[in-house]
């Protein structure tokens, strides 16, 4: 077997990918959202639901989470493009990137976007620092499937 470089290396990993979702905080009236793609289960064991997301620390939303111990991380439709442009392309330090996205507070007190496909409110239950993105492995308290979304999806 050849001894591979670096770069082949990384562009091997790349075949790994998780699904880009869309992950909302608050702490103490301060709001935020953001993309992120690094979202996978965390458990195999049905009665402990249980996800684990990378949050890199130089984001905005890292201190939210960290600091409030909530999230919700929402799955997204294939169809919403936008959403992840305005979410995932600008900070939260300097504009509120939910303004005029349709969303309502969760049972957590942290904002639930309206129009994905489903979310989970979510409940930091450890950390992991592995460097510049601490791996936070988190356990849901809610779930929810929208049902409009998912119809939308499928049409």
């Amino acid at each position: 077997m050849p001894i591979l470089q670096p770069d082949q290396i990384y562009q091997l990993l790349r075949n790994l990918t998780s699904p880009v979702v869309a992950i909302t905080s608050e702490r103490g009236g301060k709001r935020n959202a953001m993309i992120a793609d690094s979202a996978v289960r965390a458990s195999i064991v049905p009665t402990i639901p249980r996800v684990s997301v990378y949050i890199h620390k130089f984001n905005y939303s890292h201190d939210l989470i960290f600091e409030s111990g909530r999230f919700v991380l929402h799955l997204l439709r294939d169809d919403q493009f936008e959403l992840i442009h305005r979410l995932g392309f600008a900070s939260g330090r300097t504009r509120d990137k939910l303004a005029g996205v349709p969303h309502r507070l969760g049972t957590l007190g942290v904002p639930v976007l309206d129009e994905c496909y489903a979310h989970f409110e979510c409940r930091v239950a450890n950390v992991m620092d592995t460097g510049s993105s601490p791996a936070s492995w988190a356990t849901w308290s809610r779930w929810v499937t929208e049902p409009r979304a998912a119809r939308r999806a499928r049409s």
